[in-house]
């Protein structure tokens, strides 16, 4: 399984603007705010650099399954088990992770998503079935796997950004 990570701490010393750049008013249109010295385009196009986008399957005890997409996958996992949103998988406590994805792509991602939903539930299980045959959950693997910390938590298992 192919893996991104999340680059951390990416730092930029100088814009266009502030290195005197001839083309930086064509680029980024003169004046534009700046952040840190960074123009806000550039920080939009580093996030996208950044991106990792997850493609995950969730059960319930009594074997409903649910497919979904997200960026943060152990946040959002951790939003299904605390029930935070009203809908299917809060209805038939659907909150254990069987299996996931990743993509850097967030189309391939969404197409990945809609192929998979479009799934039989037999196919859907035999997904998972020779990397996850006991149907253990995942979640609490997810930092191990992907090589991210474990993020500290609020009161209500919502996960924060350190």
């Amino acid at each position: 399984m192919r893996l991104c990570r999340r680059r951390v701490g990416i730092r930029f010393l100088k814009s266009r603007a502030e290195r005197g750049s001839p083309i930086a008013a064509r680029d980024f249109g003169g004046d534009k705010d700046e952040t840190q010295g960074m123009t806000i385009t550039g920080t939009v196009r580093a996030r996208k650099a950044q991106s990792c986008y997850f493609v995950y399957l969730l059960a319930s005890l009594s074997g409903t399954l649910y497919v979904g997409l997200t960026d943060n996958l152990w946040k959002r996992v951790q939003e299904h088990k605390d029930g935070v949103f009203d809908g299917f998988t809060r209805k038939y406590k659907i909150n254990r992770l069987m299996y996931f994805e990743t993509y850097n792509i967030a189309t391939i991602a969404a197409d990945r998503e809609r192929q998979i939903k479009k799934w039989r539930r037999e196919k859907k299980i035999a997904l998972f079935a020779k990397s996850n045959p006991q149907w253990r959950d995942l979640a609490p693997e997810i930092p191990r796997i992907i090589g991210l910390p474990r993020p500290r938590k609020l009161g209500l298992g919502i996960a924060q950004k350190a």
